[in-house]
C-alpha cells in the first residue's frame, strides 16, 4: 500500500497558498492528487494550517474515489497514520509534475528524484529544492519506506515534515533517480511560485490536449475551437450539460418529424448534434487536461444513440406512409456515412463524421422540396467514398 504526503503550506510573494492556485480549472493540489493517485496511493495525508474549502473539496473527491484523506498540521500526526509496511510518496508543496514523468521516475519503486544543483529551478528556489549534496538537489518527488515516519516522533514537532522525511530517506540510502535535462526544459516540472508561470503552463496544456479536427467537418471543428478558446471554464459540468441538451434536441427532432415538420425537425436535429459534438470536444479536452482517460464506452453509446435518433427521424415520414423502401433510405445513408468515417483516415473523414453538417444539408434539400433526393445522393456519395477507400487499402 502507498500513502501520499502532500502539502498546502507555502505561499507566493503575493501571499496566496501555492497549492490553491488555479491550473486548468483546478487547484495545483488537485493536480497533485491525480498524480499520486496514478502512482497507486490509497491514502493521502495533506499538511495544512487548517482544512479550508479547497482541502474539503479535495477530501470529498478523494473519498468518492475510495481514497482515504487526512488533513494534518505536523509530523506527530503523520506518525499515527503511516505503518511500516507502507511506502510514502512525497510531492513537494506547489510542484506540478506531469503524470507520465512521475510514473517514469517511480518505475523502480523507492527512490528520490534529483536535479542538478546548478539548474534554474534549484538555484531560483533553494528552500524548496533542497540540496542533497554539492551537485544535486531534490526534484520534489520521493518514495521512501513508511517505517521512517515513526522516527518523526523523536524530532521537533514544529519542523518541516517533508524536509525531515526527505533527510530520513537519504540517510536510509534512498536510490537517487536523476532527471534528464529535457525534462527540466519541457515544462513537465513546474513550481507554482506565482500565477504567471501557471497561466503559461495552462495555455500549453490546453494547446496540447485540445482536439484538432479538419474544417471539412465544419461543425465539429467549430465546436472544438470554441471549447479550446473558453477552456478551462465549464469543463467540469459543461460536457454533461451539452450532451443532455443534444439528446433532448434529437428527441425534439423525432417529434417534429412525427408531426410532418421536416425542416423544423432537421433544424432542431442540427442543434442537437452540434451540442453533442460540443460535449464530446469538452470531454476529450478535459481528459487530456486532467490526465484522465475518457470513458470510450459512453462516447460510443452517445454516438450510436445520436445516429439512431437521426435515422428514426428521417425515416418517420416514409414509415407513416407505409413505404418501407423509402424508410430504409436514410438508414442506409447514415450507416454508409458512419462506415466512410471509419474507413477514411484523411481530412475527408471529418466530413463523414460531422452529422450536424449532414442535417443542415438535408434541411436545405427539405426547403426546396427535395429531401428524399438529397438523402439518396448523399448515400451514393458515401458509398462511393467507401468503395474508393476499400480499393485504396
Amino acid at each position: 500500500m502507498r500513502t501520499a504526503i502532500l502539502a498546502a503550506l507555502k505561499r507566493t510573494e503575493a501571499g496566496e497558498i501555492r497549492a490553491f492556485l488555479p491550473l486548468g480549472g483546478r487547484t495545483v493540489l488537485a493536480w497533485q492528487f491525480d498524480v499520486v493517485r496514478s502512482l497507486g496511493c490509497e491514502r493521502v495525508i495533506c499538511l495544512c494550517e487548517a482544512p479550508g474549502p479547497e482541502i474539503l473539496e479535495l477530501q470529498h473527491e478523494a473519498e468518492a474515489a475510495g481514497v482515504q484523506f487526512h488533513a494534518v498540521r505536523g509530523p506527530l500526526q503523520v506518525v499515527g497514520l503511516v505503518t511500516a509496511d507502507q511506502d510514502l510518496v512525497m510531492l513537494l508543496d506547489g510542484l506540478v509534475i506531469a503524470p507520465d514523468l512521475a510514473a517514469k521516475l517511480s518505475e523502480g519503486g523507492r527512490m528520490i528524484a534529483s536535479l542538478p544543483a546548478a539548474s534554474s529551478l534549484a538555484s531560483d528556489y533553494p528552500s524548496d529544492f533542497e540540496r542533497i549534496d554539492a551537485t544535486r538537489a531534490w526534484a520534489g518527488l520521493a518514495i521512501i519506506r513508511g517505517s521512517l515516519a515513526a522516527k518523526l516522533a523523536d524530532l521537533p514537532a514544529d519542523s518541516d515534515t517533508m524536509s525531515l522525511l526527505l533527510r530520513l530517506g537519504l540517510q536510509s540510502g534512498g536510490k537517487d533517480v536523476p532527471l534528464a535535462n529535457e525534462h527540466l526544459t519541457s515544462g513537465e516540472l513546474l513550481l507554482a511560485a506565482d500565477g504567471e508561470g501557471l497561466v503559461k503552463r495552462q495555455e500549453t496544456l490546453i494547446a496540447r490536449s485540445a482536439e484538432r479536427i479538419s474544417w471539412l467537418g465544419p461543425a465539429r471543428a467549430l465546436a472544438a475551437t470554441i471549447v479550446r478558446q473558453i477552456a478551462p471554464r465549464g469543463l467540469d459540468q459543461g460536457p454533461m450539460i451539452a450532451t443532455s441538451i443534444g439528446i433532448g434536441a434529437l428527441l425534439g427532432m423525432v417529434a417534429a418529424f412525427w408531426f410532418d415538420q421536416s425542416v423544423t425537425g432537421l433544424s432542431i436535429g442540427a442543434i442537437g448534434t452540434y451540442a453533442l459534438a460540443f460535449g464530446r470536444a469538452g470531454a476529450r479536452l478535459r481528459s487530456g487536461l486532467y490526465g484522465r482517460v475518457t470513458n470510450a464506452r459512453n462516447s460510443r453509446i452517445f454516438s450510436d444513440l445520436q445516429d439512431a435518433l437521426v435515422m428514426l427521424g428521417l425515416a418517420l415520414p416514409a414509415l407513416a406512409a407505409q413505404s418501407l423502401a423509402l424508410a430504409a433510405l436514410p438508414i442506409l445513408a447514415i450507416g454508409l456515412a458512419r462506415l466512410a468515417a471509419i474507413l477514411e483516415s484523411g481530412p475527408i473523414q471529418a466530413f463523414w463524421a460531422d452529422r450536424t453538417a449532414h442535417l443542415m444539408l438535408f434541411a436545405i434539400c427539405a426547403i426546396i422540396g427535395q429531401l428524399t433526393l438529397g438523402i439518396a445522393v448523399f448515400a451514393l456519395l458515401a458509398l462511393a467514398q467507401c468503395t474508393m477507400r476499400s480499393r485504396a487499402s
